[in-house]
């Protein structure tokens, strides 16, 4: 079985209020270029999966697909942050904000 290796959240603005949803992640992310499954924990199936470009070192574009096929996919961009030790990564469309941290 694999093994997460990143924790994520996820803060969407919705009818004036936050929901906030938090899980861990498998991420796999090399210098130009990020893929990772999203779960709520081990046992769960995935929630969302994002693929995505990284560009200038840290400029992020990911499109994100839900597990739910009623839902459409969606856009998000950001940044990396990091050293040799740990990376964050913090997105946004505007109104979903998507985070994820993974210590190396």
């Amino acid at each position: 079985m694999k093994q997460a290796n990143a924790e994520w959240f996820m803060a969407v603005a919705f009818e004036g209020k936050y929901i906030l949803t938090q899980g861990i992640a498998y991420l796999t992310l090399t210098s130009k270029g990020i893929t990772a499954d999203l779960s709520f924990d081990e046992e769960g199936e995935r929630y969302l999966s994002l693929t995505g470009v990284i560009s200038n070192g840290s400029d992020i574009h990911c499109i994100a697909k839900s597990a739910d096929p009623t839902v459409p996919d969606f856009s998000v961009k950001g940044h990396t942050y990091g050293d040799k030790t740990s990376v964050s990564i913090v997105m946004t469309d505007g109104t979903t904000t998507l985070g994820l941290c993974a210590v190396k």
